[in-house]
C-alpha cells in the first residue's frame, strides 16, 4: 500500500512554512486575525489565535498531529518510480499537496508523505492565507488509490470527492466581496458531522470568524475509510487520500509575490484523532456535497462558420504540406461516473472540461500541428482556457499555452481584414513544432537529450489536452455540450497518396454502385508513396452501423507496381448501402487522405 510512501527531499520545492497573514477585519473574540501577520518574527503555528485552537481542540480529547504542504515535482516523481503518471497535470501551474503523518508521528518537511489515510472520525485543519491574485486557485481532496473488488486488486482511481472550493466560492473576509486574494482563511477536512461540529466550536472558541471557514467533504457515502479502526480487519480497503490546491496565472505584477508563496505556503496543517476513538454506532456521515450544474444555456456553437474559416486559412497557409485533422474527443469522464465504473480519471476537477484530440501522433523535425478553436476566455465560457502536449505513455506535459498567450493569435491567419471572421478576436490559432524557427505564435515540443523528463522522443506519440476553467456565471466548469471543441490539424510534407480506385464484380467493373444482394465486389486501387515515405501499409475498413461485410483482405502493403486488390464480401440477406473508408500509412506515420466509397445491394 503507498499511504505509507514519503517524498525524497529533492522532490520538496517548497522550504518549510514559515509565517503568514495580513491584515482583515477582527474577530468576535476581539482580537485581529492581523495578529497573524506577514512580517512576523513568529512562525503562524506559533500563533495566539492558532494556539488558543490548538488548546481548544486538545481540551477536546483530539490528539494533534502537525502536517504541511510541499509543492511535488511531478515529472520527476515519475522518473523515479515513486507515481506511474504525470495523470495529465497541468505543465505551467503549479500544485501544493497537503502532507500529513500518521498521528501522532512527526511530520518530516524534507520527506513529506506522499498519501494519507483517514478514519471517519478524524479531520484535517488548514489554517493561512489565500494566494496573492490570480486567474485561478482551488482545494479538493481526491480518493487515490482503492479496491476493486471486480479485479481483485487495488490500483488507482484517482477521482475528486466533489466540487472543489475555488476563488469565487471559497470563504474569506475581504475588503469587498469578491475578493478573495491574500485573504486569511480554515479549511477543514472533514467526514463525520459530530467531528465538523467540535471543530468549529475549537475555532469559535479561538477566535475564527464563521465567515472564513471552509469545509472539505470526504463523504463515507463515497470514500472508503475506518475499517480497520471499527474493527473491520482489511485494511486493504480503505481509500487512500490525497488533498490538492490547484494555481493557474499570477496576476501582472504578482509573479513574485506568487513564487514565494509557493516557496514557503503560509498555511498550517493539523490532523486531529479524537482520543478516544468515536464509537462506531455514533458516527454521522456527513452527505456528498451539492454540485454545482453546469451550463447556462448559452452556447459557442453559432462560431462554427467561422472556426471552419480559420481552418481553411490555415490550409491556405501551407499549402504544400497535408493537413490531417485529428478529431476533438472527450479526454476523462466526470469523478462521480468514474468512480462508478472504476475508471482511472487522473484527479479530474469539475471546475474545467477535459478534452483532447482522439488518438495519438508523433511530430518529425519537418512536421507540426496547429492548434486552433475558439479562445474560451474571450466568450465568457471560461475564466481562462489552456492546451498542453503530453506524451502518451506517462501522460506527462512537455508544451503549453494558456488563452491569456494565445489570444488573438488567429488574425495572423487573415491578413487582409476584410476577410477576417467578424469574431476573430474569439478565435485562436498556435503551432506546437520540434523547431519553431522563430515563429512568434508557435511553442517548442522539446526532445530528450540524456534523461527522462525532458522531452518527447523523435519517434514518441503524442496528444494534445485541453481545459477550460470556470465558467463565472455557473462558478465551475463550463458544459461540455455548450462549447466548441477546440481542434488539432498534424501538417506533414510528402504524404502517400491513394488514387486510382476501380470497382469490379467478375471482371467486370461497375458503371454504378448498386450490386445484388450477395455480391462479392473487387477493390483495385493504387497507393503511391511520398518521395522519401518508405515501406507503406494500407488497410480498408466498413463504416460502423452500417451494415454485416468481410474485407478480403483488410490491409497490408502494395505490390512492386503501388497496386492493392481486395475483395468485399456481404451476407446474402444484406440489403443496406455499405461505406468502405481506404488508408494507407508510410514508415514515419504519415497518412494518405482517406478515400470512401459505398456499395448499395439490392435485392435480386
Amino acid at each position: 500500500m503507498i499511504r505509507s510512501a514519503t517524498l525524497p527531499v529533492l522532490l520538496l520545492l517548497s522550504a518549510p512554512m514559515q509565517v503568514a497573514l495580513a491584515s482583515d477585519p477582527a474577530s468576535p473574540a476581539g482580537e485581529s486575525l492581523g495578529s497573524l501577520r506577514l512580517d512576523s518574527v513568529q512562525t503562524l503555528a506559533a500563533s495566539p489565535m492558532v494556539n488558543r485552537f490548538l488548546q481548544a481542540v486538545r481540551a477536546d480529547k483530539f490528539q494533534v498531529t502537525p502536517g504541511g504542504l510541499f509543492k511535488p515535482n511531478v515529472l520527476q516523481m515519475v522518473c523515479l518510480g515513486l507515481i506511474t503518471s504525470c495523470n495529465g497535470n497541468n505543465s505551467s501551474n503549479p500544485y501544493l499537496v497537503v502532507s500529513v503523518p500518521e498521528p501522532g508521528k512527526p511530520w518530516i518537511p524534507t520527506r513529506p508523505d506522499l498519501l494519507f489515510a483517514i478514519r471517519q472520525d478524524e479531520a484535517i485543519v488548514l489554517i493561512g492565507r489565500t494566494p496573492p491574485p490570480l486567474a485561478y486557485f482551488s482545494f479538493r481532496t481526491f480518493s487515490f488509490n482503492r479496491w476493486v473488488e471486480r479485479e481483485s486488486l487495488r490500483r488507482k482511481v484517482f477521482p475528486s470527492l466533489g466540487d472543489p472550493n475555488n476563488m469565487l466560492t471559497f470563504n474569506t473576509l475581504g475588503k469587498t466581496r469578491g475578493d478573495p486574494f491574500d485573504r486569511a482563511f480554515v479549511l477543514a477536512i472533514v467526514s463525520d458531522r459530530g467531528t465538523e461540529v467540535r471543530v468549529r466550536r475549537a475555532l469559535k472558541i479561538a477566535g475564527f470568524p464563521d465567515a472564513i471557514i471552509n469545509t472539505d467533504v470526504i463523504s463515507p457515502n463515497i470514500a472508503r475509510m475506518s475499517s480497520k479502526e471499527n474493527g473491520d480487519p482489511d485494511l486493504a480497503k480503505d481509500d487512500d487520500f490525497t488533498g490538492i490546491m490547484r494555481f493557474a496565472l499570477w496576476d501582472y505584477g504578482f509573479e513574485e509575490a506568487g513564487a514565494a508563496y509557493l516557496a514557503q505556503p503560509p498555511v498550517a496543517v493539523f490532523r486531529l484523532t479524537p482520543d478516544p476513538r468515536t464509537e462506531k454506532a455514533k458516527y454521522l456521515p456527513l452527505p456528498v456535497e451539492r454540485l454545482r450544474p453546469r451550463g447556462t444555456g448559452q452556447t459557442e456553437l453559432d462560431l462554427t462558420p467561422e472556426v471552419a474559416s480559420l481552418r481553411k486559412a490555415i490550409a491556405a497557409r501551407y499549402p504544400e504540406m497535408k493537413g490531417d485533422d485529428l478529431r476533438p474527443a472527450t479526454w476523462l469522464e466526470e469523478s462521480f461516473v468514474g468512480l462508478q465504473r472504476d475508471i482511472d480519471v487522473l484527479g479530474e476537477s469539475r471546475d474545467t472540461v477535459y478534452l483532447r484530440n482522439e488518438g495519438t501522433f508523433s511530430l518529425a523535425d519537418d512536421e507540426f500541428a496547429i492548434v486552433y478553436g475558439v479562445n474560451h476566455e474571450r466568450t465568457g465560457k471560461a475564466t481562462y482556457s489552456n492546451f498542453a502536449v503530453y506524451d502518451a505513455c506517462n501522460a506527462c506535459p512537455y508544451a503549453s499555452e494558456s488563452s491569456r498567450r494565445f489570444a488573438g493569435s488567429a488574425i495572423d491567419f487573415f491578413p487582409d481584414p476584410k476577410a477576417r471572421p467578424t469574431h476573430v478576436d474569439s478565435l485562436y490559432a498556435w503551432k506546437v513544432a520540434r523547431n519553431c524557427g522563430g515563429d512568434p505564435n508557435c511553442t517548442t515540443v522539446p526532445v530528450p537529450v540524456d534523461g527522462c523528463g525532458q522531452g518527447i522522443a523523435k519517434a514518441g506519440q503524442m496528444f494534445v489536452g485541453f481545459r477550460a476553467y470556470v465558467e463565472p456565471e455557473t462558478k465551475i466548469g463550463p458544459a461540455f455540450s455548450e462549447l466548441y471543441y477546440d481542434r488539432v490539424v498534424r501538417f506533414t510534407p510528402e504524404v502517400p497518396v491513394i488514387s486510382g480506385l476501380i470497382l469490379s464484380v467478375n471482371g467486370t467493373a461497375l458503371s454504378g454502385n448498386e450490386v445484388p444482394a450477395g455480391t462479392t465486389v473487387d477493390i483495385d486501387f493504387d497507393v503511391k508513396p511520398g518521395a522519401s515515405s518508405g515501406s507503406l501499409t494500407w488497410t480498408a475498413g466498413i463504416k460502423g452501423d452500417d451494415g454485416c461485410g468481410e474485407l478480403t483482405p483488410a490491409s497490408g502493403t502494395p505490390d512492386a507496381k503501388d497496386h492493392v486488390t481486395t475483395h468485399l464480401k456481404v451476407p446474402a440477406a444484406q440489403l443496406s448501402t455499405l461505406s468502405i473508408l481506404l488508408d494507407a500509412t508510410d514508415a514515419r506515420g504519415r497518412r494518405a487522405k482517406t478515400v470512401g466509397f459505398q456499395v448499395k445491394y439490392k435485392s435480386r
